[in-house]
């Protein structure tokens, strides 16, 4: 159920538009504050769909409410129609469209003229709820990707980091063997030189044919 709050100091204007409201819409409910301060608490408690302000209020004034609840994250949504006492009052309504309202009733309030004004403020806001529900969808969406793509580049940054010890490893055993195959080639040819001076030696001695050594 759509809620509608009605904010005025005078409690016979309170009475008379929740009648309004109970005859020509009968789908809200209606919820009333006798001052600008209950009416900020009870907006931000309530949440209500649509507020109706009036702008002659004692203590704060109905500028001041509109303000606050503008400037207020969880208020400043909701659609404000702000009661003026005088039809053709443009620097009222100038002020107010300043501060943040969104549309203007005069008194006396014509009933067909306030029905279709909060119509309005209802599907004004129903809009915008729907636009806000799927802009949060979205950032959510962005939200989980980018987590996603985060926790893939580190194990992705992981493997690399895991490939490049295993590749440093590799060389340093390819340098290795390389070096032990070196040796190995070194020691080969020693044997050969050692094995040629000792037949050399005998041959020099007159016995190679008896103790030749293979080469």
């Amino acid at each position: 159920m759509k809620k509608i709050l009605v904010i005025d100091d005078k409690k016979d204007n309170l009475i008379s538009i929740t009648e309004l409201l109970k005859d020509y819409m009968p789908g809200c409910k209606t919820i009333t504050a006798l001052s600008g301060p209950e009416g900020i608490e009870t907006a931000k408690r309530e949440k209500p769909d649509t507020i109706l302000l009036d702008i002659i209020m004692p203590v704060m004034d109905g500028y001041e409410v509109c303000k606050q609840l503008k400037s207020n994250v969880v208020t400043k949504h909701i659609p404000i129609v702000m009661i003026t006492a005088i039809k053709t009052d443009s620097e009222s309504r100038i002020k107010g469209l300043e501060i943040g309202a969104d549309a203007f009733l005069s008194k006396p309030i014509d009933p067909a003229e306030l029905t279709a004004q909060i119509n309005v403020m209802l599907r004004i806001k129903e809009a915008e709820d729907k636009l806000r529900a799927d802009k949060e969808s979205l950032n959510k969406l962005v939200e989980e990707k980018t987590i996603d793509l985060s926790e893939k580049n580190t194990k992705l940054q992981l493997e690399i980091t895991a490939h490049e010890k295993t590749l440093k490893k590799l060389k340093s055993r390819n340098k290795e063997l390389e070096i032990f195959y070196e040796a190995t080639v070194n020691r080969e040819m020693t044997i050969i030189e050692l094995k040629k001076e000792i037949n050399e030696l005998l041959e020099n001695t007159g016995k190679k044919q008896k103790y030749k050594i293979p080469v």
